[in-house]
């Protein structure tokens, strides 16, 4: 991949003097992904996943059977320095707010003006 085009096949394919074959791929890869057929299509979804990684397939189960799921959480105060860890966040209830003073739209949608 790293090693030079033969001169004749990057004249071919208008690629400069000194090009690699990982160049010649790319241009291959890219003006594939320009065509609108089934190729095309593929070959996009191929230069996506290459660049973002494959998309995660959704699963979704259904049934009528009732079960039960028990989660557990660990015990992570250890992992925080005691200064956190025992930090106790005092809040105040705030005011009470005043009342809006947006009129609401009627019922039938129309704006008043």
């Amino acid at each position: 991949m790293e090693s030079r085009l033969p001169l004749e096949v990057a004249i071919a394919m208008k690629l400069p003097f000194g090009a690699l074959w990982s160049d010649a791929l790319a241009l291959v890869s890219a003006r594939t992904a320009l065509k609108s057929t089934e190729t095309g299509i593929l070959q996009r979804k191929e230069i996506r996943e290459a660049c973002e990684g494959k998309a995660v397939a959704r699963v979704e189960v259904f049934s009528d059977e009732t079960i039960d799921i028990n989660v557990s959480f660990e015990d992570t105060s250890k992992l925080l320095s005691h200064k956190h860890a025992e930090r106790i966040i005092d809040v105040e209830q705030p005011e009470e707010l005043p009342e809006s003073t947006s009129k609401e739209l009627p019922d039938d949608g129309d704006v008043e003006e």
